[in-house]
């Protein structure tokens, strides 16, 4: 039998000893909460019957362990009547802990160790199986459950995760022992977000299957001049309602070249067409192109058609550039209302904000996943059904935020995301004879730095790079008071930049300094590496991608991924102004010496 670490649980080395016996084994009789006194056992393996919605907790409580039932206590109360209000009842659930006893041996009674999680995990590997793969949707309740079932599939940030294995979603939602202490349905974000996830638990039951709800909608493609016109009278008579329309657009590589693939429209939740101009799997028909083409056109160019994009600038400028089609009219962007309603969030990507408030949508941005960067590969079908809830999810998200945020100020975003997108096709030139002189002032202090964190560790390996090494100097050799963890307001061996801040208050040893010293003498140093990578793919000259929302301050961000830095040379300008050597080496004109001379 293996456990959820595919470890075959069953199987013991003959003559080892029974120490090693007992630590290589799982289950109850490895666990010391199974010899704990006042632990009792809430397992229940012959309630799970194969109901198609799963629900995972972390471990039972007082109130569990007094009736022998998972979540019967203040938070199970608060999960089944959410679970009620839409049509799930504690009897339509399979229920286990990925804990069963109630962890009576830690210091808050509630947070299992990582060893008592293992030995248990041979009861949830029962639990799925005993379930016999009945559940189409799993909710998950809490982090800790989550990662013990998911590992890296698991993000509180994903609306729904597709497990291959269980052939089902995982809804990760918080355990409703959060909400509960931070006031229960006045608990405001943190409410509205756990219901949400309620509704997408609902929904996805429903609609079994991976991506079973975005092909239950009303999503079709248009590939004929009656289609088109068909299409124009819906969309003016949405119009004429006093309603918008939602646009989104796929592009791709036909032949080596570049070109629009289809433009989707939206006028009503949960209905959308996409407009197909060409594919591979359509036989090339030029009067049927012009004739779409021109339809299209005649939509996006008309200013009394008002319309709503997701990130627009894009859009529009593929439109144009690929397709001569010049769009008027666009009054409304998604990323910038969701932004402007809620900017406490991290990121307004459309997979984004399914994970925060349209969950029933599930995982649908993997459609098309494998096909990128090219979408011209994909399945026609399925890449309409995808342009088609991309647009249906911009005016789910357009209906939400409207009423709720000043247009005028919108209307801002909208026209300073085109001022930022042709920033992003220039930028500063790198002065490299200014550059090579920071490296050579940089690179032996950063050596001198390192020498003397070396002797004050007393180790010549000492690499102060390395956390685990320098959390041993610092709070082992040395001695120095650990800082506080902000979330658990225990002692941490953390030697991030807060702690450090924290230890030049508390003591004058000169390692803390040195420390400092070197992590700042070492980013400068990895930064410069970064402009010459960015300036060698460029012609000379650092990018950057520019981004209006992401800070809840409202200034601008700048950057992508790590993975860009490297791959595209994309460089991160925000903090730039805090540091004016790293801004010497960045000039408008390579030639700028010249006027000095004059």
């Amino acid at each position: 039998m293996k456990n959820l670490f595919g470890e075959d649980v069953g199987k013991r080395a003959r003559g080892a000893t029974k120490t090693l016996r007992q630590k290589e084994a799982l289950g109850c009789i490895a666990c010391d909460l199974d010899r704990a006194p006042g632990a009792v056992k809430v397992i229940n393996l012959d309630l799970v019957t194969g109901q198609k919605v799963f629900v995972w907790a972390q471990t039972p409580g007082a109130r569990e362990s007094e009736q022998g039932l998972e979540l019967v206590g203040p938070s199970g109360q608060f999960l089944w009547d959410e679970l009620r209000a839409v049509g799930i009842t504690r009897e339509d659930c399979d229920i286990q802990n990925i804990c069963r006893c109630q962890p009576v041996t830690s210091v808050d009674g509630n947070t299992p160790t990582k060893r008592q999680i293992k030995c248990c995990s041979v009861h949830s590997a029962q639990a799925i199986q005993r379930n016999g793969g009945a559940a189409v949707v799993h909710l998950i309740l809490g982090t800790i459950a989550g990662l013990e079932l998911l590992g890296k599939l698991y993000s509180k940030a994903k609306a729904a995760v597709w497990v291959p294995q269980w052939n089902a979603y995982a809804v990760c939602a918080d355990h409703p022992a959060r909400v509960l202490r931070a006031g229960g349905k006045k608990a405001g974000w943190l409410y509205w977000n756990f219901k949400d996830k309620v509704k997408a638990v609902k929904a996805i039951l429903d609609h079994p299957g991976r991506w079973g709800y975005v092909e239950a909608q009303d999503y079709g493609a248009v590939t004929t001049p009656r289609e088109i016109i068909a299409l124009a009278r819906e969309v003016k008579k949405n119009v004429a309602n006093g309603k918008r329309v939602a646009v989104d657009i796929e592009d791709g590589e036909i032949n080596g070249e570049k070109a629009i693939l289809m433009v989707g429209f939206s006028t009503r939740k949960g209905r959308a067409r996409s407009v197909v101009l060409r594919h591979p799997e359509i036989p090339v028909d030029d009067a049927v192109i012009d004739a779409l083409t021109m339809g299209v056109a005649a939509l996006l160019e008309d200013p009394a058609i008002p319309k709503t994009f997701q990130h627009g600038s894009y859009d529009v400028n593929q439109l144009r550039d690929l397709l001569g089609v010049r769009v008027r009219g666009y009054v409304f962007d998604t990323q910038y209302a969701a932004f402007l309603w809620r900017s406490h969030l991290r990121t307004y990507g459309l997979d984004s904000l399914v994970g925060y408030f349209l969950q029933e949508f599930g995982d649908y941005k993997q459609m098309v996943a494998e096909y990128y960067p090219n979408l011209a590969n994909a399945p026609l079908n399925r890449l309409v059904k995808y342009n088609c809830a991309d647009c249906d999810v911009t005016k789910r998200v357009e209906l939400m935020t409207e009423g709720k945020i000043s247009l005028e100020l919108l209307r801002v975003y909208i026209h300073a995301a085109f001022t930022l997108n042709a920033m992003e096709g220039r930028g500063p030139i790198l002065d490299r004879e200014a550059l090579a002189k920071l490296k050579d002032f940089l690179a032996p202090r950063v050596e001198e730095l390192t020498r003397q964190l070396k002797q004050i560790a007393e180790d010549p390996e000492f690499n102060p790079n390395t956390p685990a090494k320098v959390a041993a100097l610092l709070y082992d050799q040395l001695g120095l008071p650990k800082p506080e963890d902000p979330k658990t307001h225990k002692p941490s061996r953390s030697t991030g930049k807060d702690a450090l801040d924290f230890l030049t208050q508390q003591s004058r040893h000169p390692a803390i300094r040195l420390m400092q010293r070197h992590r700042k003498a070492s980013k400068m140093l990895g930064a410069l590496a970064g402009y010459e990578k960015s300036a060698d793919m460029h012609g000379g000259e650092l990018r950057t991608i520019w981004w209006l929302c992401g800070a809840a301050t409202g200034r601008l961000r700048s950057g992508k991924s790590e993975k860009a830095e490297v791959e595209e040379g994309v460089m991160n300008f925000q903090n730039l102004a805090r540091n004016v050597a790293m801004k010497n080496p960045l000039v408008s004109d390579v030639n700028w010496r010249l006027a000095l001379e004059d």
